[in-house]
C-alpha cells in the first residue's frame, strides 16, 4: 500500500444527505488509522495520526470496528464526536 493509498472501510450517507466513508490508511510509524470524510465538506481531512478518529496496530481491528458502528455512533463522528 502506497502512502497517499487509503482502504474504504465503509460507506453511505447520513441523515442529511452528504456522503461519507470510513478510510484506513498506514500512519508513519506502522499503525493503521480511520478517518471520515464527508462530501459535501468545508474542511480537508488530513491524514495524520493528530486528525485520525481512530488508531490501532492492525488494519483487520479497523475494518471490525467501522464495520460494527451504529448509524447513530457514524452520525456523531460526522458532527466530531468520537471516542
Amino acid at each position: 500500500m502506497g502512502e497517499n493509498q487509503v482502504d474504504i472501510l465503509r460507506s453511505g450517507f447520513l441523515a442529511d444527505g452528504r456522503f461519507f466513508s470510513i478510510e484506513a490508511g498506514r500512519l508513519k510509524g506502522g499503525s493503521w488509522g480511520a478517518w471520515m470524510v464527508c462530501v459535501p465538506s468545508e474542511t480537508a481531512i488530513e491524514k495524520d495520526e493528530s486528525h485520525a478518529i481512530r488508531v490501532v496496530g492492525r488494519k483487520e481491528l479497523l475494518s471490525k470496528w467501522a464495520g460494527e458502528l451504529s448509524r447513530e455512533e457514524i452520525e456523531g463522528i460526522a458532527e466530531g464526536r468520537y471516542d
